[in-house]
């Protein structure tokens, strides 16, 4: 009896020994909260000093707008109104931590819809009044930028990133943390939308309230049992924008919908495969124009030839349009790096470790929380096309299927 109440106590002391033990990590290591509530994704996430992400957790809107194929703010508000509580509480819970451990907050507060930044902006403002914590504002789409850091150490500044999703799409140079220049963007038609358009388009009739989430999925799969050349679909020349590393992917899609009611369903899987090379295409033509202008400017020299192109968002999930980046960069003697699908989408991973990276160099800390403001707008950085359409910059000719229509 008296053995089994001193391994008891033992036991006891053990555990205690190993929560305060936890409580003592806790404190020595930075402790990030992030929360993103930009579009239609609610996340948040708590990571530590090492980037390690002690809890996480999402919840997605799509299936509340299958009916109309986008996304409603006002509706998008009140879900992240009911979900925000909901999964910092479950993020903070799998970390094993209370707010008392935390070191600051990260909440994206720009750009995106201004209900949904509105509502993650003054959920956070409560925690941090009612918590007395630091707070960090976050630029989503720099975000995206950062977050292949977290996962590949090697990626050190400068390198070149290309943002790709259903609301963006841009060619950065990331200088240094806060310094990026924005080389293009998408002048209209974003692709991720232009291929949820597409995909909806070429639905099967009864699978047409199909949840929107799986339409790029879709769209690929349906593609790999098309033939390309028997479909052709050009994307239509950028007279003032030659020499440019903008996109443009609006007529490409009115191209394509033309095609769709052109033709019959039994078409349908050659009009994808022909879409999605057309889309890529222009994609990897931008990439390339952006790669070689980056040389000549002479921003990499210092890099030891371990120059990177990151590629993030939704759309970079697509196997046939990362296959031809591959491609591209193998050409240059670049290297192709992308943050594994689940960090590509909307997530709250990403925004606490944007703020972890500030909160290391003691940069970006608000001075007054309570004035910040969220930015519906808000570009990452200078937007420098009228430098780029000036050099005239030429892609040299080099064997690859997938540069050159018909190819």
């Amino acid at each position: 009896m008296i053995i089994v109440r001193i391994l008891s106590k033992c036991s006891n002391f053990l555990f205690y020994r190993h929560q305060a033990s936890k409580l003592f990590i806790y404190r020595r290591q930075h402790l990030i909260l992030g929360i993103e509530s930009t579009f239609d994704d609610t996340g948040a996430a708590v990571i530590d000093g090492n980037g390690k992400v002690l809890g996480e957790a999402l919840f997605t809107h799509a299936n509340y707008y299958t009916k109309t194929g986008g996304v409603e703010a006002f509706k998008a508000q009140d879900i992240h109104h009911e979900q925000l509580p909901l999964v910092v509480s479950e993020a903070m819970h799998q970390a094993g931590a209370s707010f008392q451990d935390l070191d600051a907050i990260a909440t994206a507060t720009k750009p995106g819809l201004y209900l949904s930044l509105k509502e993650g902006l003054e959920y956070s403002k409560s925690l941090i009044t009612e918590h007395k914590l630091p707070f960090i504002p976050v630029h989503h789409m720099e975000a995206h930028l950062l977050t292949a850091r977290m996962i590949n150490p090697e990626i050190k500044f400068p390198f070149l990133t290309l943002l790709i999703s259903g609301g963006h799409c841009l060619l950065c140079v990331a200088l240094e943390l806060g310094n990026y220049l924005v080389l293009g963007k998408c002048l209209d038609k974003p692709p991720g939308a232009a291929i949820d358009r597409v995909a909806r388009a070429i639905y099967p009739s009864q699978r047409a309230t199909a949840c929107r989430r799986r339409n790029g999925k879709y769209l690929e799969d349906v593609a790999k049992n098309g033939d390309r050349r028997k479909i052709e679909i050009r994307l239509p020349v950028m007279k003032h924008h030659h020499h440019s590393c903008d996109f443009s992917f609006s007529g490409l899609l009115s191209n394509t919908m033309m095609k769709v009611d052109e033709l019959e369903e039994s078409s349908h899987a050659d009009i994808a495969a022909s879409f999605q090379h057309s889309l890529s295409a222009h994609v990897v033509r931008q990439v390339s124009r952006a790669i070689v202008y980056s040389e000549q400017r002479g921003w990499f020299h210092n890099n030891n030839h371990n120059n990177v192109l990151v590629a993030s968002g939704g759309v970079a999930c697509n196997s046939y349009i990362r296959s031809q980046l591959q491609e591209v960069c193998q050409h240059f003697g670049w290297k192709l790096l992308c943050p594994p699908p689940k960090l590509c989408t909307d997530n709250g991973t990403m925004i606490a470790w944007t703020g972890l990276e500030y909160w290391r160099r003691n940069r970006g800390i608000s001075s007054d929380p309570m004035a910040e403001r969220y930015q519906a707008k808000c570009d990452v950085g200078p937007y420098i096309s009228d430098q780029v359409k000036e050099a005239a910059v030429k892609i040299p000719n080099f064997s690859t299927k997938h540069i050159h229509h018909g190819a």
